[in-house]
């Protein structure tokens, strides 16, 4: 597996890839800003690779990959351009499409936009397609800032949004701690909290129901 870098578009992108055949591209979940990434994927890519070319992208404001250019562009249909920009630079026509948890709204609509695009789609978990909030969610948040290790607080944060822990090694934990201290990452929290959290979450239900009806 080979950690990457690509500009899509002005975005500087960083990828993980391995393996050959078929193309397939992976979305992993989370917001803008927060730790999640392409390393999400670690316990998969090796067996997929067995079979299929796998792209592990990291979202745009994800994990190493940069933020968008506008305010503007902070609602969720910016995922899904960047998904599909980064399939035209990398010269791939069609891909099976993965997508776990906000990763699997992005997924779904890459195939409704893109149909011609998608070979396959594999929704993993996505609450983000389903329905606009959950309390568990802001419950569990809630716990975990009671937290006061940062390290710790990851560890309980991904336990509890898991059905089982193996998954969560020190290794993995490190990549996280490490976006979490990105400048970019920073500036991305601090613009949601800011506001940009109610455009995102007004437009996501918007399109949400746009979804459904699509």
């Amino acid at each position: 597996m080979e950690t990457r870098y690509v500009d899509v578009n002005g975005i500087r992108t960083r990828y993980l890839e391995a393996g050959s055949g078929e193309p397939m591209l992976l979305v992993h979940g989370g917001n803008f800003g927060r730790y999640c990434s392409a390393n999400d994927w670690d316990r998969n890519i090796d067996s997929l690779a067995g079979s299929y070319h796998v792209f592990a992208i990291d979202k745009i404001a994800c994990g190493f990959t940069d933020n968008p250019k506008s305010d503007g562009e902070y609602v969720i249909g910016t995922t899904v351009r960047h998904a599909r920009d980064f399939l035209d630079v990398m010269g791939i026509d069609s891909a099976h499409v993965v997508g776990h948890s906000r990763g699997g709204y992005t997924a779904c609509r890459l195939a409704l936009e893109h149909p011609d695009a998608v070979r396959t789609l594999v929704i993993v978990d996505s609450a983000t397609l389903m329905v606009s909030s959950n309390p568990i969610y802001l419950q569990w948040d809630s716990e975990a800032a009671l937290v006061e290790d940062v390290r710790e607080r990851f560890r309980h944060i991904i336990a509890v949004n898991s059905f089982a822990g193996e998954h969560i090694t020190e290794d993995y934990l490190d990549v996280m701690m490490e976006i979490e201290e990105l400048p970019k990452s920073l500036e991305a929290v601090a613009k949601m909290e800011a506001g940009l959290t109610k455009q995102f979450n007004d437009d996501l239900a918007a399109r949400q129901k746009e979804t459904h009806e699509w």
